[in-house]
């Protein structure tokens, strides 16, 4: 079986009914009984029609599974008791902490889901998928009172600002849009040159709280945070929301796939080539280098901050590895990059199938990785 789509799919070849499949039988000398084909992502279902004998039903229908329903991302409510799953076709579910039960479906999306998060309320969560769209979605009835519309690639990542108002996207266009929730206005475009794969925030009155304005109280969201870029040429982009000024550029020979910030100072990068780099943003150079995988990094997240000058990361690999990682940041006065970076624990359970996706508790040490197989899985 073939499928096909243009090399630069729109939200219009992902439309229910666009996707067609090519199937070849091979030739048979008795013939082929009556043969149909249902095509509904990830299955195949095929409908035998046969001479009736006694005994047999006419009627065999089989369903092959083209692949596992692959989970690409993940999110905690605020308080905990929520899970969000969305994986592939659009599939988002909402799962009960407690006992992973499914507590609503949430349908809308037409592509896979690319990136999840909720709203510092926990009430509203904003999904957005390779349909090339991004939606709002309330969690207490499953309406979808926005969505969000104007990249032309897929959106790979996204964040809030401040308690939501306001919410960034980042997409393969190479461009991260600013959008307005209200009336899902897409209120500015920060062109960044290349493709970007992830985003992280970080408030201007923590980075630099001697250049923030005195008026700080009334100042507008965007005037309030750095939004940090992991870009596909390898570099890490700090640039201010409102003024577009670029604050730091953290150059890498190899493609950043994802990061984190960790503190005002310091944030964490995965790249294709295996290397989590924790980056001194303030002195724009590594404070520490550390070969964690063979393959590709996936992603890194921020579990806790140590009593030292330190932190514990979650990360995860393209081939199924997760692992907590403990950092220490170089002292004061050192040359930089003489920090460390020890493996803590080991998250078994994904035999060989890449992780795409990881969530915390916020304020609490439970993990949660999803990937190709399709399995959620919950560490604490």
């Amino acid at each position: 079986m073939n499928i096909q789509l243009s090399n630069h799919p729109t939200a219009t070849d992902y439309a229910p009914g666009a996707i067609t499949a090519a199937v070849s039988v091979l030739p048979n000398p008795q013939g082929w009984p009556e043969l149909e084909f249902t095509l509904q992502a990830p299955s195949v279902a095929v409908r035998v029609r046969r001479a009736a004998q006694e005994g047999v039903p006419d009627l065999d229908e089989r369903a092959l599974r083209s692949k596992p329903n692959a989970i690409n991302a993940l999110d905690f409510s605020p308080a905990g008791d929520v899970l969000a799953v969305g994986g592939d076709a659009g599939t988002i579910r909402l799962l009960s902490t407690a006992d992973g039960a499914v507590l609503r479906t949430l349908t809308g999306h037409v592509g896979d889901i690319s990136c999840m998060r909720f709203f510092p309320s926990g009430q509203v969560l904003m999904t957005a998928a390779n349909d090339l769209t991004a939606r709002i979605w309330s969690t207490l009835d499953g309406s979808c009172p926005r969505t969000l519309k104007g990249h032309s690639r897929v959106i790979t990542d996204c964040a809030m600002i401040g308690r939501g108002k306001s919410v960034l996207t980042t997409s393969r266009d190479c461009t991260a849009r600013l959008w307005l929730c209200s009336t899902a206005e897409c209120t500015t475009v920060f062109d960044l040159e290349h493709p970007v794969q992830a985003v992280s925030l970080l408030e201007m009155a923590r980075y630099a709280p001697d250049r923030f304005p005195s008026w700080h109280d009334y100042s507008t969201d965007e005037e309030r945070y750095l939004g940090v870029f992991a870009l596909e040429s390898g570099s890490i982009v700090g640039v201010h929301l409102s003024t577009h000024d670029i604050e730091f550029r953290l150059p890498y020979t190899h493609p950043a796939n994802t990061l984190t910030v960790l503190n005002a100072r310091y944030l964490a990068a995965g790249y294709e080539n295996g290397v989590m780099i924790v980056w001194d943003m303030q002195l724009q150079r590594p404070a520490v280098t550390a070969q964690v995988f063979k393959t590709p990094v996936t992603q890194v997240k921020l579990l806790s901050a140590t009593g030292t000058p330190g932190f514990v990361v979650v990360v995860t690999s393209a081939d199924g590895l997760a692992q907590t990682v403990s950092v220490t940041v170089p002292t004061s006065g050192s040359d930089g990059n003489d920090g460390t970076a020890q493996i803590q624990t080991i998250l078994t359970g994904c035999d060989m199938e890449p992780l795409y996706a990881v969530a915390v508790v916020p304020g609490q040490r439970t993990v949660a990785t999803a990937g190709r197989d399709g399995v959620v899985r919950v560490y604490k």
